[in-house]
């Protein structure tokens, strides 16, 4: 995971909702992304983190003309 990879970030009460993100920054034990629909930067733990993957092919991060961003 790198600055500029899109995330799907889970929510600590309800494990099965998530929002989508951008990573700004990788930290030790967390990550720091923006929301796509909020302004300003969250900090979560990378424990509630995982890379967004491309709905056709699978591929992480899509370099594909397929890809949902």
């Amino acid at each position: 995971m790198k600055a500029g990879d899109r995330i799907k970030i889970f929510s600590k009460r309800n494990p099965d909702s998530y929002e989508i993100g951008t990573v700004v920054e990788v930290l030790k034990e967390s990550v720091m992304y923006k929301h796509d629909k909020i302004g300003g930067h969250f900090i979560v733990s990378k424990t509630q983190v995982t890379s967004l993957l491309c709905d056709s092919c699978g591929c992480d991060p899509c370099d594909c003309h397929w890809g949902t961003y």
